[in-house]
């Protein structure tokens, strides 16, 4: 998977922006609104990309720190973030920290990537201090006429677009999001990782959710 993600690399903002029609952003702007990061904050971005995430934290004052197990990836992030930005190339489900490490943690768009989304909330909580947060953003079945309207997307146009950058990346995505757990099995997932008081913010016509969790 990180061969896939490295050969789309430098593509992914771009055709990511063109696929949602930039609302994926306002999905990471309501995560970082519902986090309530203050400056001196030291926060963890999981699977964290080419550092959108990241970046609003920045902006909010937080000190960063970016892991993820596609290498290219975490480069462009660096490009955009600074040189003195710190990446880790490493599996999410085995994080390289002490316990209690970070006042938060955070992952946007990737818990359909993981084999086990409670693992990763297992170690995001663990190295998170208690009573700090654990955040997750994601795309989700919408409910209503929009859940129609939501598959006949990405059972078409998603695939089509795709095809102009790379039909094996973009075939994959199409299919993660259509088949991506929804509200319910991820707050169960974070209750059963240990996480406490899990809170579900729907966003984006409710095609996508924040899941907030306390760490113990």
């Amino acid at each position: 998977m990180a061969h896939m993600f490295s050969v789309i690399a430098r593509r992914y903002d771009t055709v990511n922006d063109l696929l949602s029609f930039g609302l994926h952003r306002r999905g990471r702007d309501v995560l970082m609104q519902r986090l309530g990061l203050e400056p001196g904050l030291l926060v963890l971005d999981v699977c964290a990309g080419t550092g959108q995430l990241a970046q609003r934290a920045i902006r909010l004052g937080a000190e960063i720190i970016l892991v993820d197990g596609c290498e290219a990836m975490l480069k462009l992030a660096q490009e955009r973030l600074g040189s003195s930005t710190r990446i880790i190339v490493a599996d999410a489900l085995e994080l390289p920290f002490a316990d209690h490490s970070f006042d938060c943690a955070m992952v946007g768009f990737a818990l359909r990537n993981v084999i086990s989304p409670q693992r990763l909330f297992e170690e995001m909580g663990r190295v998170v201090k208690p009573g700090g947060k654990v955040a997750c953003l994601e795309f989700t079945q919408p409910e209503g006429l929009t859940r129609p309207l939501f598959k006949a997307y990405l059972a078409t146009v998603v695939p089509a677009l795709g095809r102009f950058v790379d039909a094996e990346a973009y075939r994959y995505l199409a299919r993660s999001v259509a088949h991506v757990i929804d509200v319910h099995a991820v707050s169960q997932a974070m209750t059963q990782a240990g996480l406490e008081r899990i809170e579900v913010i729907r966003c984006v016509f409710g095609t996508m959710a924040v899941h907030l969790g306390i760490a113990a």
